[in-house]
């Protein structure tokens, strides 16, 4: 069992005449129930049972807005949200390592935190490849340069512990932030529209590089790796050098992280409605004629846009996003 302390501050008022509403929420929440695994060492070859480990400090605030109004043959609405919330990780009991990759509990550390190495392009010739610390000696023209951060003349974690990761750095978190959705619409004379947007703010997603290194998982290797690969005429390419058994560029970097911020218009809805008292129907009631519209465009962040930015587990592998479309005729009796 955990236990968690809570508290919560709301504000809610409307204005009746025109209709109008609004409500504030803030939190603060600290919760001792996150169940995390502990780290034992890999000689062991066991998977330890997750254990109640983590406490979790939360703050956050939400805000709402809805207006809707009549006019002649007609009305509308319209409705807005935002939240945000970050947590930090105020106490571990288990054993902490700073590994590359996503790390869930690191103690001062927001949960999901992206620990790699930070990269600066690619090695464009031979004398860059010379000129600075490399992580292996097989690194080459057209790989990813990554940074000796802690200036040692090497390229590598340290022993993964707060003291010393190495050239680790923080890349952010997989968290969302600035949570937003925006609804509205119209009607007039029995048509109709409405449309519903939704989208994240802020929020960093780690690309797992054995899923985008040519020749390594062949089956989930993103078609683009063939368009733009890095070549002495392509040196600002989006993927490095294409090399068989690339055990160079698989490491997580900052190369290998993006901005998973997005916009979407999750819904788009038209239609028209035969009113029985309009259009005297004697046999039926109401009869609406609609188009529906799921998914049907966003922007964000992410170069790499081969899966959905609202489902972040699916990048990597899995199928990509859909979109559907739907004709409907709705009849009243």
């Amino acid at each position: 069992m955990g236990n968690h302390q809570h508290s919560q501050f709301g504000h809610r008022s409307g204005i009746i005449e025109q209709e109008a509403s609004s409500s504030l929420r803030l939190l603060h929440q600290e919760k001792r129930q996150r169940f995390r695994s502990p780290a034992v060492t890999g000689s062991f070859r066991v998977t330890p049972n997750s254990a109640n480990l983590a406490a979790i400090q939360v703050k956050g605030w939400g805000v709402t807005l809805n207006w809707n109004d009549q006019f002649k043959n007609g009305g509308y609405f319209v409705s807005a949200n935002l939240s945000d919330d970050k947590n930090k990780v105020v106490k571990y009991d288990g054993s902490v390592s700073y590994g590359a990759g996503i790390n869930a509990a690191l103690p001062g550390m927001s949960t999901n935190s992206i620990f790699g190495y930070r990269s600066d392009g690619y090695f464009d010739n031979q004398q860059e490849v010379e000129s600075v610390p490399r992580r292996t000696p097989s690194t080459g023209i057209g790989d990813i340069k990554l940074i000796d951060v802690n200036n040692d003349g090497a390229i590598n974690q340290g022993n993964n512990t707060e003291a010393n990761h190495g050239d680790l750095v923080y890349l952010g978190n997989t968290n969302s932030r600035y949570v937003f959705g925006f609804n509205a619409g119209v009607n007039w004379k029995g048509f109709d529209i409405s449309v519903l947007f939704n989208g994240v703010g802020k929020r960093s997603l780690l690309l797992e590089p054995y899923a985008t290194i040519a020749f390594y998982d062949g089956w989930r290797m993103p078609w683009a790796i063939h368009q733009d690969y890095w070549t002495p005429e392509n040196p600002n390419a989006k993927f490095p050098a294409i090399r068989f058994s690339d055990r160079v560029n698989d490491q997580v970097s900052s190369h290998w992280v993006q901005d998973a911020s997005y916009i979407r218009l999750k819904n788009l809805q038209v239609g028209y409605t035969l009113q029985k008292k309009v259009h005297k129907m004697n046999a039926f009631g109401d009869i609406r004629v609609y188009f529906s519209g799921q998914d049907l465009w966003e922007k964000t962040g992410m170069w790499y846009n081969y899966f959905d930015p609202e489902n972040t587990d699916r990048v990597g592998f899995s199928y990509p996003m859909w979109r559907s479309y739907a004709l409907g005729l709705n009849i009243n009796f």
